[in-house]
C-alpha cells in the first residue's frame, strides 16, 4: 500500500511539474524589436552644450528583463554663452549597452571650431528608463562621461568630464507605424 502510495504521488509530481513549466513558458513574453529613434541631449563639460540626431535602438528580452544595444549620430554645438568662449560644432558617433536601468557607452567625435579641430573619444556610463519601448517618449538617461582628446585639448571650452540628460522624445518608428495604420 505505501509503495502504491509512492508511486502516485511520483506521478503526480512528475506530470505536473511538467503542467507548470509550459503554462510558464506560454506566459512569458519574448521581446525584440528594432526602434529608430530621435536624440536630443542636454549637457555640460566646461561648457554647456546641446545635441540631436538619431539612433537605431534594438531590444531584446522577457518580461522584467530588457537588454538594448543602440546606434546614433549627432551633432553637438557648444553655444558661444561668455566672451571668452567659441562656438564649437562636432559629429559624433556612438554606441551604447544598457540593461535596465544601467547604460554603458562610446562615442567618438570630430569637433571645431573652423579654425582648431580635434578627436575626442568619450567611454561613459549612465542611469534611467527605456522600458517604454511602445509610447513615442522612448528613453531618458543621466550620464557620465570621460572625454579624451587625441590632440592635446585645443578647446579650453570641451573640459575632461561630460555630464548629460540623454533622451528620445520621439520614437519615429511608432509615429510612422500609426500613420500606416
Amino acid at each position: 500500500m505505501s509503495l502504491l502510495l509512492i508511486l502516485s504521488i511520483t506521478c503526480n509530481l512528475c506530470f505536473g511539474q511538467g503542467t507548470v513549466s509550459n503554462s510558464r513558458i506560454k506566459s512569458q513574453k519574448i521581446l525584440s524589436s528594432t526602434e529608430t529613434l530621435m536624440r536630443f541631449g542636454l549637457g555640460y563639460q566646461k561648457s554647456f552644450y546641446t545635441e540631436l540626431g538619431i539612433a537605431i535602438r534594438k531590444d531584446f528580452g522577457e518580461d522584467l528583463f530588457i537588454f538594448s544595444t543602440n546606434y546614433y549620430s549627432a551633432i553637438e554645438w557648444n553655444p558661444e554663452l561668455f566672451h571668452n568662449e567659441k562656438n564649437i560644432f562636432a559629429i559624433k558617433f556612438g554606441g551604447e549597452i544598457s540593461v535596465q536601468p544601467l547604460l554603458i557607452g562610446l562615442e567618438m567625435k570630430y569637433q571645431s571650431d573652423f579654425k582648431d579641430a580635434d578627436y575626442i573619444l568619450t567611454p561613459g556610463i549612465g542611469i534611467g528608463d527605456g522600458l517604454i519601448t511602445g509610447s513615442v517618449l522612448s528613453s531618458v538617461y543621466l550620464c557620465y562621461g570621460y572625454n579624451i582628446s587625441m590632440n592635446h585639448r585645443p578647446f579650453e571650452e570641451i573640459g575632461r568630464h561630460q555630464i548629460s540628460l540623454i533622451l528620445h522624445p520621439i520614437n519615429l518608428s511608432a509615429i510612422s507605424r500609426n500613420r500606416s495604420v
